[in-house]
């Protein structure tokens, strides 16, 4: 679209239109405001919308008459007299590409796949195999899909999410219980797979999703490994704690167990250490969140490996992200408390540990919780502000570190 503006002069001479040269694939909306000077003002605002849709090949657009009187439309002069209507467009242009969205549904067996072209969905099902993803990418690329969106299904939509990664689909994983509303606000009541992706797929036509960085091979393992750390500690934990009542053979095989676990903790840590070594841009980042009092190397690769959208996003987002954003639930006159919720649990208590040693030796944080404190504000309540305040200063940090970079 081009701001070069064209005079046109419609049929008759009476009606003078200041109109904008238009992309013939640009989506506008168009109101007419006609100022009535006579009958079938109305009309002619039709007349109008469809001479313009029918120059304008493949656009869509709304169109609506307002009829006003003439001192209303100020810094307009008509050209003629008596029945002379005047007649001035008021637009609003967005121009849009427009994308091929399909949302898959994903099963441990089956991928119920539905693409949106413009107003038409188009349903397939594909059996969750090596030969049905290639049917399903096969499929996606004759219809040009350019954006995949998928829902969180506790691990069994990563391989296809890679799959789509790798074929230049960009993929966005949403959360299920947002899709779940998402269809009751459009009146489905069933839920099928086939519903599911049709939903799904409409909601990444009409939500806006943010961008997303593909992970580096490197970035993926050590997600998967600081993951798999976490579970093992969790097993040793329970280990321990079975020790307490077990006697005889049975704690011998505890002991057996938790010797074992204590063994895979060590070489997972020593992997994460030897990707940490390996990947100079990691290691640069470990070592300025490091800076921030509190943070140590395991604090440090947990919320790189966990977090890679840190500094690449806004404080509130990165908040959300990560479950550390307070909610406000007010409804008329009542004043409801505020609650986090939701986000992503594991880097959420990463985070508890160093806020209380940054309370501890950092006097900006100190002085914080203690004015929380006096305030009358809980200790858990506290403590959690100081992990957001935490975070927060850790993406500025980590935002500061990578701007230059992406400038450069």
């Amino acid at each position: 679209m081009t701001d070069r503006p064209l005079s046109w002069m419609l049929v008759r001479s009476e009606v003078r239109l200041g109109l904008w040269h238009i992309n013939m694939h640009v989506l506008f909306n168009i109101s007419v405001v006609v100022e009535k000077r006579g009958p079938a003002a109305a009309s002619l605002a039709q007349r109008i919308h469809d001479t313009i849709y029918g120059r304008s090949s493949g656009t869509a657009g709304h169109a609506q008459a307002l009829l006003l009187k003439p001192e209303q439309l100020i810094g307009f002069h008509t050209a003629s007299q008596g029945w002379a209507i005047r007649a001035c467009f008021l637009y609003t242009i967005r121009e849009e590409k427009m994308e091929v969205i399909i949302g898959i549904d994903v099963s441990s067996q089956v991928l119920d796949a539905c693409v949106l072209t413009g107003n038409q969905a188009l349903l397939k099902s594909f059996t969750y195999t090596p030969i049905g993803c290639k049917q399903l990418l096969r499929w996606a690329a004759s219809k040009k899909v350019t954006i995949g969106v998928l829902e969180a299904t506790g691990g069994y939509e990563q391989r296809i999410k890679r799959l789509l990664l790798e074929a230049g689909v960009s993929v966005h994983i949403v959360n299920p219980v947002q899709i779940r509303h998402f269809a009751k606000g459009l009146g489905k009541q069933a839920k099928t797979d086939t519903i599911d992706a049709q939903v799904i797929a409409r909601f990444g036509q009409v939500v806006p999703l943010p961008p997303i960085i593909p992970p580096s091979p490197i970035h993926q393992e050590l997600k998967q490994l600081i993951l798999r750390a976490i579970e093992l500690k969790n097993m040793l934990k329970a280990e321990k704690n079975r020790t307490r009542f077990a006697t005889g053979s049975a704690l011998n095989s505890i002991q057996s167990t938790m010797l074992f676990l204590t063994t895979q903790i060590q070489f997972i840590n020593h992997r994460i250490n030897s990707l940490r070594l390996q990947d100079g841009s990691i290691a640069q980042q470990v070592d300025l969140l490091c800076q921030q009092k509190g943070v140590g190397v395991n604090t440090a690769i947990t919320l790189i490996g966990l977090i890679p959208e840190i500094g690449r996003i806004d404080r509130r987002k990165i908040t959300a992200l990560v479950g550390l954003a307070p909610y406000s639930r007010d409804s008329g006159k009542l004043k409801g408390k505020r609650f986090i919720s939701g986000g992503r649990a594991n880097a959420r208590h990463a985070l508890y540990m160093p806020a209380w040693v940054a309370v501890k030796h950092d006097s900006e944080f100190k002085n914080f919780y203690l004015r929380l404190i006096d305030r009358g504000k809980t200790p858990k309540l506290a403590i959690t502000a100081v992990m957001r305040k935490l975070l927060v200063r850790l993406n500025a940090m980590m935002r500061n570190h990578l701007t230059p970079l992406q400038e450069y």
